[in-house]
C-alpha cells in the first residue's frame, strides 16, 4: 500500500519535481535501476531531472518503456525500485512512481 509521500493524486509542481529529484543520491551502482523489472532506469530518468533536463528524462523513459506514464500508475513501485533507494535508509525513498 502506497504512503502518503507516495501518493499519485499528491501531484508534483515543476518546482516540487525538482525538489524531489534533488533527494536523488546519484548512486553508482543504482540500486532503483536495478529493481525494475521494466527496465525503465529510474536513476537515470531522475539524474536527468535533477539537472534541469526534463526532455532526457522523458527520451529515458520512452527508449527504455513505451508504456512508462502506464507502469507509473500500476507498477508497485513501493515493492520495487523504491524499496531499493538507499535514500530510504535515511528517511524515505524518491517517489518514483510520482515522478
Amino acid at each position: 500500500m502506497k504512503t502518503a509521500y507516495q501518493t499519485e493524486s499528491k501531484g508534483y509542481t515543476f518546482s516540487t519535481a525538482m525538489q524531489e529529484a534533488a533527494r536523488c543520491l546519484l548512486c553508482e551502482d543504482a540500486p532503483c535501476s536495478k529493481a525494475c523489472p521494466a527496465q525503465t532506469d529510474p536513476a537515470r530518468f531522475i539524474r536527468s531531472l535533477r539537472f534541469n533536463n526534463v526532455k532526457g528524462a522523458a527520451e529515458t523513459i520512452r527508449e527504455n518503456n513505451a508504456l512508462g506514464a502506464v507502469c507509473a500508475r500500476v507498477c508497485p513501485t513501493e515493492r520495487y525500485c523504491e524499496s531499493a533507494c538507499t535514500r530510504a535508509k535515511i528517511d524515505h525513498p524518491i517517489n518514483i512512481g510520482g515522478l
